[in-house]
């Protein structure tokens, strides 16, 4: 929660802006997902990022999900949007992946 509260007050100051997820295609939290869906969605948002509520629309898949993926969608663990924020670099995809 820490986390959140901080990347709110660095993006409130104005100045500062938090891009690191904004080259990125749009995203969809499985409602599996730990931490918590709307957690991670805010971060991914104070990030620069998009979010989508249907999977059929987004490139990217965070955490466990059983049903059907559309074909091409990278299916990624939570851990890659949290390592990603904690190192302000986008991680390689390939040690986050879940098949």
């Amino acid at each position: 929660m820490g986390l959140i509260c901080r990347l709110e007050k660095q993006s409130a100051i104005g100045s500062y802006r938090q891009d690191l997820f904004a080259n990125q295609p749009l995203i969809f939290i499985s409602p599996r997902s730990e931490p918590p869906t709307l957690m991670l969605e805010k971060l991914i948002q104070l990030c620069g990022g998009k979010v989508c509520k249907t999977l059929r629309k987004a490139e990217i898949c965070i955490g466990q999900y059983k049903g059907k993926r559309p074909p091409g969608s990278r299916h990624l663990s939570e851990g890659w949007i949290l390592d990603c924020i904690t190192q302000h670099a986008l991680c390689s995809i390939d040690n986050y992946r879940i098949d």
